[in-house]
């Protein structure tokens, strides 16, 4: 079995609520099997996926490490949190939702954080006009 392309979401309140739904606008459904406390979850009919319920800077720091691969948080947090963020990351699309400009991110092809290959174009990425989409871009020093 190969590694999981993990989703990090806010874990709790409005955020998680209307990440959830953006997901679902999507036809992406997102579930914890472990009910409402798990920080776990799948997307339903969706192979090789997990979603993870993280904080919001949780999720920045995350994606700065490389241990998420597409994330829903604030891109103030994303700009504190990692160094040089213009170069490293890519933001897909603002969600419209959050008091901070809520961002996806995903780490940028050929990023050596980013097992795969990464395509700014998905479902989830088309479902709305009013997103705001983000990713790790290669570093260039050596």
């Amino acid at each position: 079995m190969s590694t999981p392309f993990v989703v990090a979401v806010p874990s709790k309140g409005r955020l998680q609520e209307n990440a959830e739904s953006f997901f679902a606008r999507a036809g992406l459904s997102l579930s914890k099997a472990g009910g409402a406390r798990d920080y776990r979850g799948t997307i339903a009919g969706v192979d090789n996926v997990e979603i993870a319920y993280l904080s919001a800077s949780e999720i920045a720091a995350n994606l700065a490490r490389g241990a998420v691969h597409l994330g829903v948080t604030g891109e103030d947090l994303v700009r504190e949190s990692i160094p040089d963020p213009d170069k490293r990351v890519l933001m897909i699309e603002g969600l419209g939702f959050g008091y901070a400009n809520v961002v996806v991110a995903v780490p940028q092809a050929g990023s050596t954080s980013a097992p795969w290959p990464i395509s700014t174009t998905s479902r989830a990425a088309s479902a709305s006009s009013t997103i705001t989409a983000c990713g790790l871009r290669p570093s260039t020093s050596t």
